[in-house]
């Protein structure tokens, strides 16, 4: 698979992949690279419309804040992780990566 190796190459470099794609496409591009939820880039989904940004990978390092700050894109941010939905505050961290 062309996507998969593509983006085998880009988490070598990188500590966050913007997939602009289907939320199923882009889990599916990334399932057999993904080894540990502490080592693994984060990874958001946004929809060709632009209407979606979806955290799927790292909801609890940066993800969740990637996909708020596509927010200026016109994206909802889609955040699933029940910590940061509710705000009880056991998340297991903060974003800590500089994502300018």
């Amino acid at each position: 698979m062309v996507g998969a190796v593509w983006v085998g190459s880009i988490e070598l470099w990188c500590d966050a992949i913007i997939a602009i794609m289907f939320c199923g496409i882009a889990v599916r591009a990334i399932a057999s690279l993904l080894r540990s939820e502490w080592t693994d880039p984060d990874v958001v989904a946004v929809d060709c419309t632009l209407r979606h940004a979806i955290a799927v990978v790292g909801e609890h390092h940066c993800a969740n804040e990637i996909a708020t700050r596509i927010e200026v894109l016109g994206a909802d941010p889609v955040i699933t992780n029940v910590s940061e939905v509710v705000k009880c505050g056991g998340g297991q961290g903060r974003c800590s990566r500089n994502i300018a």
